[in-house]
């Protein structure tokens, strides 16, 4: 990852469970979608490791309300080498899942929005687009904010209540794997 510019790191300390829970996608051809794309850490180890093959594309969703961020993520794209396989959806989430076809993707990573309304709509929006045996991965599960305002659990955990039958549960640590039965 040494081609990339990034300020932030949040990603490279969950990559061995992304490893160990999805590596065997990247024999076969993975469609994928992030919802909160920043600077593309992620972004960009899910197209140097997961999604490898010719025709595995990636879907990325993000205000990209910072121009000085989204130049960030516009140049890795460019470093990557692999930016004819990403689609860039600039805007609220909710506005582009809604108009997406239902069962196209392998694996859908919420990363968007951390308040417990947005966490909760994304995770609905996306449910229906994920194919059956595929992903969905939630981020930030225990995190909060300073004054606590900010709380995705809850929501997270709403979302588990209520798709408790159409999921299984792989990872519920700081991130959230479920597969979509």
């Amino acid at each position: 990852m040494d081609k990339y510019e990034f300020t932030k790191d949040w990603f490279s300390n969950r990559e061995s469970d992304w490893w160990e829970s999805f590596g065997y996608l990247s024999a076969g051809t993975v469609h994928a979608m992030e919802i909160g794309s920043l600077e593309g850490r992620s972004a960009m180890w899910m197209l140097e490791h997961l999604l490898v093959q010719q025709e595995s594309t990636l879907t990325c969703i993000d205000l990209f309300s910072n121009p000085v961020v989204e130049a960030r993520f516009d140049t890795n794209l460019q470093a990557s080498g692999k930016a004819h396989k990403v689609t860039k959806l600039s805007g609220p989430s909710w506005t582009h899942l809604r108009n997406l076809r239902p069962g196209q993707f392998d694996l859908i990573y919420i990363d968007g929005s951390h308040h417990g309304r947005d966490v909760l709509e994304d995770g609905v929006l996306s449910f229906r687009l994920v194919k059956p045996g595929g992903f969905l991965i939630f981020d930030d599960y225990p995190w909060r904010n300073e004054d606590h305002s900010v709380y995705p659990k809850d929501a997270i955990d709403a979302f588990l209540y209520l798709y408790r039958d159409d999921v299984r549960v792989l990872q519920k640590k700081w991130q959230v794997f479920l597969q979509k039965m």
